[in-house]
C-alpha cells in the first residue's frame, strides 16, 4: 500500500471514513431533532436572512485560502504542509481585513436589492463569518493530513452541539435572524479551535526542527494550479449549489427564502446520512481497481452503486416526499407549511442528487477533470434556463422551487452520462495499453463536500 500521509490499508480507510461520516450525521441529527423548537423560537423571515447570511460566507470561502487549503494534505513532508498552513493563513487575514474594511467604510451606505435590506444590520457579522469558516477549514484540511480522524469526527459533532445550543439559547431571548447568524459564527469557531490547538503543537514542534524547511513562497509557487486553475471549477460549482437561495432571496424576499433554506436542510439529511459514506467508500474502491486496471469490476462497482441509490430515491425518498407539507406543518408549526410544499417542490432534483452524487467523483478517478468542468457549465446553463423561465412566466416560489429542482436534475443526468462515459473511455484505455497513472485521491477527497453536486 503507498506510504503517502493520509493513505493506509484499505480497511483503516473505511474505518476512517465510518468515524467521520457517522460524526457528521450525529451532528446534524441533532440539529434535526432540535428543529421542531427551534423553527417556533425563530420566524421563516428569520431562517431567509440566516439562509442569505450562510450563502455569501460560503461564496467567500472559495477564494478564503486561494484554494492553497486543497493542497495541504499533498506533499510527503510535514514541514511543505506547514508551510502551506501558513501560506493560507496569510492570505485568509489579508482578505478578512479588507472585508472589515469595505464594511466600515461602505456598509451602511452601498447598495442592496430592495428584498436584502433586512440583511443590512447583519453585514458587521461577516466578517466574523469569513474568519471562522476560514480558520476551520484549514486546520481540517492539516487533519486530514495528519489522520486526526477522531478528532475531527469530535468537532464535527461538537459543532451541532455548539449552534444548536446558541440558536436555543438567542431564541429564547428573542433575538431573531440575527441569533441564527451568531450561531453559525459560533458553531464554525467552536469546532476550528479544536483542531487548531493540533495544529499549533504541530506547528511548535517544527519550529524546533533543524530539518531544512522550503520558503512559503516556494510552495506557492509549486502548488500554483490551486488559485489560478481549480479555482475557477470550484467557483462554478459553489455558484451553481447557491444560485437557487440568492435568486430566492432577491426575488420573492427573506420569508421564501427561509422556507427554501428549511427545505434544503432537512432534505440535505439524506445526502449526509447516506450519499457522502458511499460516495467516499465508492472513491476509495474505484482508485484501488483503477490502479489495478480491473476494468470489469470498476463497471460493476459503479453501476452496482447507482442501482442501489436509484432504489433509494424511487422506494424511500420520493413517496416519503408526498407527505412533506403535512409533516413540516405537523413537526415545525403551522407556519412552516409552506416550507414542506418547497420540499416536494424540490424532489426530483433531490432524487438526482442521491443517485448521482456518490458517483460523481468517477470524472476524478478518471483523470477528466475537464468533464467535470463541462458539467458545471452545463449546470448554469440549466440554472439560467429556471431563472429566466420564472422571470418569463411570473412563477410563484413553490413553482421556481420546482423550475430549479428540474434543472438540477436536467444537469446531474448530463454529469451521469459523463461519468458513465469517463468509465468507457478508462476501460478501453486499460485495453489498449494507455498509461494510467495512480493517483492519492482517497487522501484528497475524505473531506466532507461543502460543494455537493
Amino acid at each position: 500500500m503507498s506510504s503517502q500521509p493520509g493513505l493506509g490499508p484499505n480497511r483503516g480507510f473505511l474505518k476512517k471514513v465510518a468515524v467521520l461520516s457517522g460524526a457528521t450525521a450525529l451532528g446534524q441529527v441533532l440539529s434535526f431533532a432540535a428543529s421542531p423548537l427551534i423553527t417556533r423560537l425563530f420566524t421563516p423571515a428569520d431562517f431567509g436572512v440566516a439562509g442569505t447570511f450562510a450563502v455569501l460566507v460560503g461564496l467567500f470561502q472559495v477564494v478564503a485560502s486561494g484554494r492553497y487549503e486543497n493542497a495541504i494534505p499533498l506533499p510527503r513532508k510535514s514541514r511543505e504542509s506547514l508551510q502551506l498552513v501558513k501560506l493560507c493563513l496569510a492570505i485568509l487575514l489579508i482578505l478578512v481585513t479588507a472585508s472589515v474594511l469595505i464594511l466600515g467604510l461602505f456598509g451602511q451606505t452601498m447598495w442592496l436589492p430592495q428584498r436584502l435590506e433586512p440583511l443590512r444590520p447583519q453585514l458587521m457579522f461577516l466578517p466574523l463569518g469569513f474568519l471562522g469558516l476560514g480558520l476551520f477549514t484549514i486546520a481540517e484540511f492539516w487533519a486530514i493530513r495528519q489522520s486526526y480522524f477522531g478528532e475531527l469526527s469530535k468537532t464535527k459533532l461538537w459543532q451541532g452541539v455548539a449552534s444548536v445550543s446558541v440558536q436555543l439559547l438567542t431564541g429564547l431571548r428573542h433575538w431573531g435572524g440575527r441569533g441564527l447568524l451568531v450561531a453559525f459564527v459560533v458553531g464554525q469557531s467552536a469546532g476550528g479551535l479544536r483542531l487548531w490547538r493540533l495544529l499549533w503543537r504541530d506547528l511548535k514542534a517544527d519550529s524546533a526542527s533543524q530539518e531544512q524547511a522550503v520558503t512559503t513562497f516556494e510552495v506557492a509557487r509549486r502548488y500554483r494550479n490551486f488559485p489560478l486553475v481549480t479555482i475557477w471549477a470550484a467557483s462554478a460549482k459553489i455558484l451553481g449549489q447557491y444560485f437557487p437561495i440568492l435568486f430566492f432571496s432577491v426575488h420573492y424576499g427573506q420569508e421564501a427564502t427561509g422556507w427554501l433554506t428549511m427545505a434544503q436542510r432537512i432534505l440535505a439529511l439524506p445526502l449526509i446520512l447516506v450519499g457522502e459514506s458511499v460516495s467516499r467508500a465508492y472513491l476509495n474502491a474505484a482508485a484501488r481497481l483503477r490502479s489495478e486496471h480491473r476494468s470489469g469490476e470498476h463497471r460493476k462497482l459503479f453501476f452496482r452503486v447507482v442501482q442501489g441509490q436509484f432504489g433509494l430515491a424511487l422506494f424511500v425518498l420520493l413517496p416519503g416526499l408526498l407527505l412533506a407539507p403535512r409533516g413540516f406543518e405537523y413537526f415545525f408549526g403551522a407556519a412552516w407549511r409552506e416550507a414542506g410544499v418547497f420540499a416536494l417542490c424540490s424532489g426530483l432534483g433531490l432524487a438526482a442528487q442521491l443517485v448521482v452524487t456518490p458517483i460523481h467523483c468517477q470524472l476524478d478517478v478518471a483523470e477528466r477533470q475537464r468533464l467535470s468542468l463541462l458539467g458545471e457549465v452545463v449546470r448554469w446553463f440549466c440554472l439560467f434556463g429556471a431563472a429566466y423561465w420564472t422571470l418569463h412566466s411570473a412563477l410563484d416560489a413553490a413553482h421556481c422551487a420546482f423550475a430549479f429542482s428540474l434543472s438540477n436534475a436536467v444537469s446531474l443526468s448530463f454529469i451521469f452520462g459523463l461519468c458513465c462515459w469517463s468509465l468507457e473511455w478508462g476501460a478501453a484505455s486499460s485495453s489498449t495499453g494507455f498509461p494510467q497513472n495512480e493517483i492519492p485521491l482517497p487522501a484528497l477527497e475524505i473531506v466532507p463536500s461543502r460543494d455537493q453536486s
